[in-house]
């Protein structure tokens, strides 16, 4: 009898465990957003330490279009790529997209990245931004840039020679 209950403990224990890792799924798909397809508890991407971040993006927007989701254990992402509903989502509309991913980078100073805080934060950083990257302070670098870009143009170039073609470490 003891053996019986113990079994049946272990069992609940087991599929309550499968219940809770696969609590959210299913809710990017009722909306009817294309979802990488998921595994049983580790999300659409158990891999995702082996893989290049950025490829793997692109393969996703190529295979599933511009808006689709995965899930990254149980937590449901949209990954969004085109280009105007990001300006939508970051600048017009962000007062309804107020907090991004919770992220605990294990650093202050990573932690401060402008991507990942809170609302509250990141408009007070984004408000001390934005008159850094207004017209009237950017024009005076444009032509120092000018001259370092057409340089580093001309130094490609010259690399390339006359095939177009380099092997360039960038390291």
């Amino acid at each position: 009898m003891l053996t019986y209950i113990f079994g049946v403990g272990i069992l609940v224990i087991f599929l309550g465990a499968i219940i809770y890792a696969r609590w959210y799924y299913g809710v990017l798909e009722s909306m009817g957003i294309p979802v990488v397809p998921t595994t049983m508890f580790l999300g659409s991407v158990p891999d995702l330490h082996k893989q290049v971040i950025h490829e793997m993006d692109i393969k996703y927007f190529k295979k599933y279009g511009p808006i689709y989701g995965v899930y990254e254990g149980r937590n449901p992402i949209l990954y969004v790529c085109d280009p105007d509903l990001i300006k939508n989502i970051t600048i017009k509309d962000f007062e309804h997209f107020k907090d991004r991913r919770n992220m605990d980078f294990g650093d202050k100073y990573f932690n401060e990245i402008f991507d990942f805080l809170k609302y509250d934060k990141w408009k007070i950083v984004r408000s001390q931004l934005i008159p850094a990257f207004s017209p009237a302070r950017l024009t005076p670098l444009k032509t120092g840039l000018d001259i370092v870009l057409n340089d580093f143009v001309r130094s490609l170039e010259q690399k390339c020679g006359p095939s177009g073609r380099a092997k360039i470490d960038i390291r």
